[in-house]
């Protein structure tokens, strides 16, 4: 890659990273603007956590995003070559998938407790406020159907078609970096990253969103939609409010005995999809290559061209802002 080159396609991830530096702006003024509105006009919609989520969510959805859609798809992106992926590949991709997900994100609890303890007060886990707060069905419609579809569409499709000339691993990388970005807080960063880079290199690989959309959407359902359930089940209400003796210890197993049974067999659930996980990647990761693009990016200059540029670092800065924010908070 010559002088000429090397600038112009550092000038290239620059243009997108300050396209997704104003569709961040955007998010972030629609959110405000439409939770204001309500606030003024109609006050008693936002006594809930469930309105507010929905107004800030839908907002996002159906201004924000169409607005960095239109600004993305400016710049022309290449087609990627389809391939069909079987309902045995799919499940296997979803077991790394959960065993990714779940793994990092006991990573990332471990790293926000760790600067908990150096900070002296817990770090805000906005997820764990989320999944506490809403209503299963809530949690299902913006978590399960409009989320997967609105993302991976921004963060795959778009980022991948226009970056994977330079190498499917750049547009892994990058699709994944960004995506963990977007998320503004250090506890969802950790495995938004680690699903993410994931996420696109299936998408690299097929060609078909669909998958990745489906992959996502069936994680973010095992994350949000049971947890919501157990929490509001009366066996953890009863919990919750017990003063640590044991005949209550006692009459809590009596009394909800099928309850806790059908909690426990769920627990182990969890622990074998993540164990075949762990083997699935252990028998797939060094399977897992990623093809060369049309134009070479050197080693060496990689950091420098693809992220060390002024859109990529203004966008990086933008949400590790907001991540620094969230951990002082």
């Amino acid at each position: 890659m010559g002088t000429y080159e090397k600038v112009m396609t550092k000038k290239y991830f620059s243009r997108i990273g300050y396209i997704y530096v104003l569709g961040a702006a955007a998010i972030f003024a629609v959110q405000y603007l439409a939770v204001w509105i309500v606030q003024m006009f109609f006050p008693k919609i936002m006594t809930g956590y469930d309105a507010v989520l929905i107004i800030s969510s839908l907002s996002m959805y159906l201004l924000a995003m169409p607005f960095l859609v239109v600004l993305v798809r400016r710049i022309p992106g290449t087609t990627l070559q389809r391939h069909k992926m079987s309902i045995g590949k799919w499940f296997i991709a979803f077991l790394m998938s959960y065993a990714a997900m779940y793994l990092s994100n006991l990573i990332g609890l471990m790293i926000t407790q760790g600067i908990g303890l150096v900070k002296g007060d817990i770090v805000n886990n906005p997820l764990g406020e989320i999944v506490t707060e809403i209503s299963p069905l809530t949690a299902f419609v913006l978590m399960v159907l409009c989320a997967p579809i609105v993302e991976e569409y921004t963060f795959r499709k778009l980022l991948v078609d226009r970056t994977a000339k330079y190498g499917e691993r750049t547009a892994i990388v990058l699709s994944g970096l960004m995506f963990g970005l977007f998320h503004g807080n250090l506890n969802q960063f950790v495995y938004a990253f680690t699903l993410g880079t994931f996420f696109g290199f299936i998408y690299v690989k097929t060609g078909k969103l669909i998958y990745t959309i489906t992959l996502h959407a069936a994680i973010n359902f095992m994350g949000s939609v049971p947890g919501i359930l157990m929490l509001r089940s009366r066996v953890f209400t009863e919990f919750a409010n017990m003063s640590g003796d044991i005949d209550e210890m006692m009459n809590l197993f009596v009394n909800y005995a099928q309850e806790i049974l059908i909690y426990i067999l769920y627990l182990i659930f969890i622990i074998v999809l993540v164990t075949v996980g762990v083997i699935c990647w252990a028998l797939s990761f060094k399977k897992m290559k990623c093809a060369p693009g049309e134009v070479t990016i050197l080693k060496g200059q990689w950091f420098r061209t693809v992220i060390l540029n002024g859109g990529m670092v203004l966008y990086s800065l933008f949400w590790i802002w907001q991540i620094i924010k969230q951990l002082l908070e």
